[in-house]
């Protein structure tokens, strides 16, 4: 673990230094927890693998632009002695260890183009961490997907895989990733299922309004054969699915009409 990297992360925690600590809350690493940083690297903390290696920020497969990007942000986080390395398609076979201990490029120089920086015809982009511990990854991959990077695989050198190809590293951080996406469509899956259920049975409760009155629509009953010979239908009849007499009658009360004049008046027309 790197002085500077340490510095960073300290800046970087969003609670106060004067704060009292009690023992029971986790370590943070800027505003992730000890379990979130785990969580968002894909690390399974009971396994007991170390972060090993020599200090190094790898970027496999991105545009020159976005490796000069990363090192301005290590600068900014203070990780000025951690080297970021661009590699490319021809550093599959090479071990994590070898990619590691690449030579930093010049960044002074003009950039001709934006190409792979690592050459290549394009391959997924990873993100590969070597003598990092996790609290300075974690920081380092939010800073990033802050910055409006999209979310990449995660590769973390340890004595597992440091004397084993790249490539191989990559392709389980690739199948990892691919993973938690399928995870993450079927929790929407489940969750938009449940909306779905929920807004059916609100539907199905929902009362009709009509004229400040409420009540729970009905079938509407069979009109008798005096109703069907009258020439008006009684209100009762006209709208038996939306509300009954006796409550047209508390609504014609409520605004002060006589309901029995108004019922005789529309019988003689």
């Amino acid at each position: 673990m790197t002085a500077a990297a340490s510095r960073a992360r300290e800046r970087a925690t969003t609670d106060d230094d004067d704060d009292a600590d009690d023992g029971t809350s986790e370590p943070e690493h800027g505003d992730l927890t000890e379990s979130a940083a785990n969580a968002m690297l894909g690390v399974d903390p009971d396994r007991g693998s170390v972060p090993s290696g020599p200090p190094a920020v790898l970027l496999f497969g991105f545009p020159e632009r976005a490796t000069a990007e990363t090192r301005v942000l290590l600068d900014e986080l203070g990780g000025y002695d951690v080297p970021v390395i661009p590699l490319g398609s021809e550093h599959a076979w090479r071990t994590l260890r070898a990619c590691a201990m690449e030579p930093e490029p010049d960044w002074t120089r003009p950039r001709v183009d934006d190409g792979l920086a690592g050459g290549g015809g394009g391959p997924s982009r990873t993100l590969a961490f070597s003598g990092l511990d996790l609290g300075e990854i974690a920081l380092i991959v939010s800073a990033i997907e802050a910055r409006g990077g999209a979310n990449v695989p995660v590769v973390i050198a340890s004595e597992d895989n440091l004397d084993k190809p790249l490539g191989e590293a990559l392709a389980g951080a690739l199948t990892r990733a691919r993973e938690a996406r399928r995870r993450r469509r079927r929790d929407v899956g489940k969750d938009d299922a449940g909306a779905r259920a929920r807004d059916a049975a609100s539907s199905s409760s929902v009362e009709t309004v009509v004229d400040g009155a409420t009540s729970t629509p009905a079938p509407s009953p069979t009109p008798s054969s005096s109703e069907s010979a009258s020439p008006v239908a009684s209100p009762s009849a006209s709208r038996p699915s939306v509300v009954s007499e006796s409550q047209l009658r508390e609504i014609a009360r409520a605004r002060g009409v006589d309901y029995d004049a108004l019922l005789a008046d529309a019988r003689s027309k």
